[in-house]
Order: C-alpha cells, then sequence, then structure tokens
C-alpha cells in the first residue's frame, strides 16, 4: 500500500508523531512492539519495508527457509557438526531471519489487523529488488558451508532488555545477533 490524497491516512487532526525505532534481531521486538503500539494507539502506522519486499516473502519465504534449512543439514553432515548447533550460529540465524518477514512488520500487521489502523509499507522496492538479487549467494550451499566455521566475534549482543552485553556473557546465553545487512 502507498500513500495517496485518498490514501490510507486517517481523517481528523494529527497532533503527534511518534517514531519507534528497533533492534531487527531483538529476540523480544515482536512482543514489545505489539506492547509500544497498544500503549500508544497509533492512527497510521508506516512500516519500513517497501512492497517489492512483502510481495517477495508471501511469495517465497517458506520455500526460501526449507531450502536453507536442506542445505544446512546436508552441510552438518558433511562437516560432522551438529544441525541445532549449525542452526543457532548467528549468522545462519541472519540468514533465516532476512528471508522471513520482519517482527517489526509482523507485529505492526497483526495490531493493524485487530484494530483496522491503516498500515503502509514506506521504502524504495528497487533497493530490495537490488538486495534480493543477491540472495541466492547469500544462501548458497558453499555460503551455508562457510559460515559455521567462522568465529561470531563481530556480532552485537543483546540480553533481553536491549541492553549491550559482555560477550562472554552473552555466548553463555546464546544470545548472538548479527551485524544488520545494510552494515548499520
Amino acid at each position: 500500500m502507498s500513500l495517496s490524497s485518498d490514501g490510507p491516512l486517517p481523517r481528523g487532526e494529527l497532533t503527534a508523531l511518534v517514531l519507534l525505532g528497533t533492534v531487527h534481531c531483538d529476540p523480544d521486538g515482536f512482543s514489545k512492539s505489539l506492547l509500544f503500539f497498544e500503549r500508544y494507539k497509533p492512527d497510521l502506522i508506516l512500516v519500513e519495508i517497501s512492497d517489492f519486499a512483502l510481495k517477495f516473502r508471501q511469495e517465497h519465504s517458506s520455500e526460501l527457509r526449507d531450502l536453507v534449512l536442506a542445505r544446512l543439514r546436508f552441510v552438518s553432515q558433511k562437516l560432522g557438526i551438529d544441525f541445532e548447533i549449525a542452526l543457532a550460529h548467528a549468522q545462519i540465524a541472519s540468514i533465516l531471519r532476512q528471508i522471513s518477514f520482519p517482527f517489526e512488520y509482523s507485529a505492526s500487521s497483526a495490531y493493524a489487523r485487530r484494530t483496522g489502523t491503516p498500515l503502509v509499507a514506506v521504502d524504495y522496492s528497487g533497493f530490495s529488488r537490488k538486495w534480493i538479487k543477491t540472495w541466492p549467494e547469500m544462501i548458497s550451499t558453499g555460503n551455508i558451508e562457510i559460515l559455521p566455521g567462522l568465529q561470531e566475534s563481530s556480532c552485537f549482543l543483546l540480553d533481553r532488555t536491549g541492553e549491550g552485553l559482555g560477550r562472554s556473557e552473552g555466548q553463555k546465553r546464546g544470545e548472538l545477533c548479527p551485524p544488520h545487512p545494510h552494515g548499520v
């Protein structure tokens, strides 16, 4: 959905603009976002995702997830790595997050469906097309074979509040978060 003069903007006077920033790999991001919506009861929700990215995930996300998991099972057996350990690797988790609907959209969509609040995807589809064109390499067997062997020291770790943790504390909790795919 896109904004237009007759689009989904609510009628009446808007008195406040509230922006919600999220950490894309926050394990509690979905529930935190829903709590935010319940507290602020927005008249309109804008989510940073393009129409193209939404449609692509609607059509291909399940298939891509199954493919990544099948490749990971193959690679795990080949390398003698326990599948669950390989699956928990931060870079593998990052790939699975990337090909899935972002929690920001899922939470917004759930709230919008329940309350009738207009929800608008607001990002550039041209960038999404370019980014998604890199996914075949990202989910290739060759790439998946390399990732479990990489150290995860570059990962930023979060506790359940979204605060940063020291490396050893985060590793003990198993809460690994890879860098943002756009380098942010």
